[in-house]
């Protein structure tokens, strides 16, 4: 098929979860299909370094609005009440008119619309090619997570607010969607609440197995733990701030010289006043996050919102490493307790499974052997492409099937 694939953000550098999954997902779409990026213009030094998919037919980029502009623009043709502030903030007129300049100027078969704020744009027209959502998350499930962890009403409220906004755009895009790709069963069972009449196919982020088997001489440093992601992502801000308030102080009862590695791009002010240069360390942005993974003890992921599958914990399995996860933030990795991954969802339980791992070097050694066999077999990124190409068949085909019937 001739396919544009349009994503708000260019997909590179491969240093987030986002641009990882885009990157990848193109990737597989390329082998198959004959596909056209559209995308915001990063950065010149970005786009001149960049490392794109082979087989990519063309790439697409215009100049991206400012938030103000963005904010402007959006609040003047929503309205302020009808829509909810992450498409306020996130959408942008410029991408919406470049897709409409191309679908009127070319022949594509399908479109993919990578992210919510780029899958909107089917609400503004009955455009006649095959639609495809790349949802990442499901941010309505995100956002009442938000609110009932939100001690100020105020933001309870606000939070709430944004959850049904979200919902009733959600349910609009997938009703309108030939097809919704979602990142676990969990997160298709959320939009199938949402909207029961749309085509959800399941397709999870994954992990570079070969290059995450990376390893070298290098020992773990002992009682080392380590949290990844970017930084600037609420979800991962508010677990740094967990891990560091309130699961350390319960780990320093131990008598343990424990030690925190807060690992990840653009940390915010909060993040960054977490680092006290011994105990606790934040990088900011690093080149290559192996060696920190290498060197720790046990990973940490304690994640309080969010949906998804989370990239962090399968590359930590692909170095075999042990992962100490809320259930929350390993939602949609088919892991077993006790096998693959150990579960915690408050400080005290948090520190206990944390210390389980630092004082048993057979169950950590266990559970690295586990996991890092559980990424290998279903989350690399070429089973997740094949999974990925097999559903835009489907797609095909039953679209064919219906194009004979009427």
């Amino acid at each position: 098929m001739r396919l544009l694939f349009v994503t708000d953000q260019f997909p590179w550098p491969l240093n987030d979860g986002g641009n990882l999954r885009t990157w990848h997902i193109l990737e597989g779409l390329c082998r198959d299909h004959d596909v056209t990026l559209l995308a915001h213009r990063p950065h010149g030094v970005i786009q001149k370094t960049a490392r794109l998919p082979e087989n990519l037919r063309s790439v697409v980029t215009i100049e991206k609005p400012s938030l103000h502009r963005r904010i402007i623009e959006n609040t003047a043709r929503m309205g302020v009440t009808r829509y909810p502030l992450f498409l306020l903030k996130n959408n942008s007129l410029r991408l919406q008119q470049r897709v409409e300049a191309l679908l009127a100027r070319e022949s594509f078969d399908a479109v993919h619309f990578n992210h919510l704020d780029t899958a909107c744009f089917v609400l503004m027209h009955d455009w006649p090619q095959l639609l495809i959502f790349d949802s990442h998350n499901c941010l309505s499930a995100m956002a009442v997570q938000v609110a009932r962890e939100s001690v100020n009403p105020l933001s309870r409220w606000l939070f709430q607010r944004e959850a049904e906004l979200l919902r009733a755009v959600e349910h609009r895009v997938c009703q309108r969607s030939s097809m919704c790709l979602v990142c676990s069963d969990n997160d298709a069972e959320q939009f199938r609440r949402i909207c029961p009449e749309g085509h959800y196919r399941v397709a999870p982020n994954g992990a570079n197995t070969d290059y995450f088997s990376f390893t070298s001489a290098l020992a773990p440093d002992i009682d080392s733990i380590v949290f990844t992601g970017a930084m600037n992502y609420f979800p991962n801000e508010q677990a740094a701030l967990f891990l560091c308030r309130e699961i350390l102080p319960l780990l320093r009862t131990y008598g343990r010289r424990i030690r925190i590695l807060v690992v990840g791009k653009s940390p915010t002010a909060k993040v960054r006043a977490l680092h006290t240069g011994n105990e606790v360390i934040v990088t900011g942005t690093v080149t290559d996050v192996r060696p920190f993974l290498e060197r720790a003890s046990v990973v940490a992921v304690p994640l309080k919102h969010g949906s998804g599958t989370r990239l962090k914990i399968l590359e930590a399995f692909a170095m075999g490493k042990a992962v100490v996860s809320t259930r929350i933030g390993a939602e949609g990795i088919n892991a077993i307790e006790g096998r693959d991954i150990l579960y915690a969802d408050n400080a005290s339980q948090f520190a206990a499974q944390l210390m389980r791992v630092l004082d048993d070097d057979r169950l950590r050694q266990a559970l690295g052997k586990s996991g890092q066999l559980l990424a290998n077999t279903q989350y690399s990124w070429p089973n997740i492409q094949q999974r990925l190409r097999d559903a835009y068949q489907r797609l095909q085909a039953r679209h064919q099937e219906s194009s004979t019937a009427s």
